[in-house]
C-alpha cells in the first residue's frame, strides 16, 4: 500500500473518533510511552497536535516531558522551502498556527 493511501485511510478512520475517544487513546499512548526505557535523555523532539484533524492529544506527554526537567523540540513548517526548522518549546513558547 502507497503511503498516500494509508495516509487517507487513517485520516478516514480518525474522522470516526468521539472526543472521548481520543482522550482515552492519548492516554493509553502515555500510559505505554512511560514503559519505555527513554526517560533517561535529556532532549525530545514532539509534534504538537493538529486538533482539526483528530490528532491524539500529545500535550499529556510534552507536559510529563516538562515536569521531568527535559528539554523539547518542536518543528515548524516552512511551506515556501518544503523544510522544517527545530525550535526548543517550552510553557511559555507562542505558537501561531500555520
Amino acid at each position: 500500500m502507497k503511503k498516500s493511501d494509508l495516509r487517507k485511510k487513517y485520516a478516514g478512520l480518525r474522522k470516526k473518533l468521539s472526543s472521548s475517544d481520543i482522550k482515552k487513546l492519548s492516554q493509553d499512548i502515555f500510559n505505554n510511552s512511560e514503559k519505555l526505557n527513554i526517560w533517561d535523555k535529556e532532549n525530545f523532539h514532539a509534534f504538537l497536535t493538529i486538533k482539526s484533524k483528530k490528532e491524539i492529544d500529545t500535550s499529556i506527554i510534552v507536559n510529563s516531558l516538562w515536569d521531568k526537567e527535559k528539554n523539547v523540540f518542536v518543528s515548524k513548517s516552512n511551506f515556501d522551502t518544503n523544510t522544517l526548522e527545530n525550535y526548543k518549546y517550552s510553557k511559555s513558547t507562542k505558537l501561531k498556527v500555520n
